[in-house]
């Protein structure tokens, strides 16, 4: 629906690559957009403007007999190590994954909509 309606917009034909025209409309694609809304909805779990029962499905990276860098990124682990697709395909898994693929100075932003606006020109410009 997304590349419809960017065609019809720009008055393009179906054969278009829809790349271009997402620039040109300044649109992230579908999957950008999950992971935008998704990294949203952690940071404010990291930062307490989330449901509290969200906080029960993510930790930090913690490690007191080595230096490794998860820990000096503050990425995200998984409580229990995925055994199944299924559990790769959850919200959970996806969206730590998502988040420790976002560079550190883009997440340690204190303010949630410099936050949202830094990722967005991130995932902007690097697709």
């Amino acid at each position: 629906m997304q590349k419809r309606a960017a065609r019809l917009i720009l008055n393009k034909t179906v054969r278009t690559p829809t790349p271009g025209l997402f620039k040109q409309l300044k649109w992230l694609s579908f999957s950008d957009r999950c992971k935008y809304h998704t990294s949203i909805l952690i940071y404010k779990t990291l930062n307490n403007m989330a449901p509290s029962y969200m906080t029960d499905i993510i930790s930090f990276s913690k490690n007191d007999n080595y230096s490794l860098r998860s820990v000096k990124h503050n990425d995200l682990v998984l409580k229990k190590k995925p055994k199944t697709q299924f559990f790769k395909d959850s919200f959970c898994y996806y969206s730590i994954s998502i988040w420790n693929k976002i560079p550190c100075n883009i997440r340690n932003f204190s303010s949630i909509q410099l936050f949202k606006s830094q990722y967005r020109n991130y995932l902007f410009n690097n697709n």
